[in-house]
């Protein structure tokens, strides 16, 4: 008995490290494709470039917003990086305001000096909010990630969509301007303003 049970358990984990996706990829011994691992590496810098902008504005601004929103970023951080850990996935060691994706860490040293000003600080805020919907939702709609995962992506995209509303709100309320969005079309933006 007790060989039987050890063989299938061998035969078992010998499928998963071999295993394969619909459409044929080939699946790291944890489960997930090369660009599945890649997308959790990018999305937890993704995280974390909001993070440090809204710490670094709030020191400037003391805007209520991204004190609140970089707290929960910080909780977006932590659970990718659950995500990461359970896959087997690198998680990067970096100082705060440093990123190995190249673009963040140009978008960064320029959002430090464009956000010395309060209004375009919080354009940024969203600019951030919508770059994450964006990508949340296609990920969630073509990596078929794990279960897991999928619902990590929806708790993500529901806090982000929050996100967007408070800098929406906090700019309408402290300058009356009314923010435009900046890579999403109008009929998405107002879908989430209004849900």
């Amino acid at each position: 008995m007790k060989t039987t049970i050890y063989v299938l358990g061998l035969l078992l984990s010998l499928s998963w490290v071999s295993c394969k996706d619909n459409d044929g990829n080939i699946l790291d011994d944890q489960g997930l494709t090369a660009a599945q691992s890649e997308f959790l590496q990018v999305l937890y810098q993704e995280e974390k470039l909001a993070h440090d902008v809204y710490v670094a504005f709030y020191e400037v601004h003391a805007f209520h917003p991204f004190d609140h929103i970089s707290g929960s970023e910080t909780q977006h951080m932590e659970r990718v990086a659950g995500l990461m850990t359970t896959y087997g996935t690198e998680i990067p060691i970096l100082e705060e305001g440093m990123f190995t994706v190249s673009e963040y860490q140009t978008a960064y040293d320029e959002w430090m000096q464009i956000g010395q000003d309060g209004l375009e600080a919080l354009k940024i805020g969203g600019y951030i909010e919508e770059l994450d919907i964006l990508d949340l939702q296609e990920a969630y709609d073509t990596l078929e990630m794990p279960k897991d995962v999928r619902l990590a992506l929806q708790d993500l995209l529901k806090g982000s969509e929050n996100h967007l509303r408070a800098f929406n709100r906090f700019m309408e309320m402290e300058y009356d301007y009314d923010y435009q969005p900046q890579l999403m079309s109008r009929t998405q933006f107002e879908e989430i303003i209004g849900s």
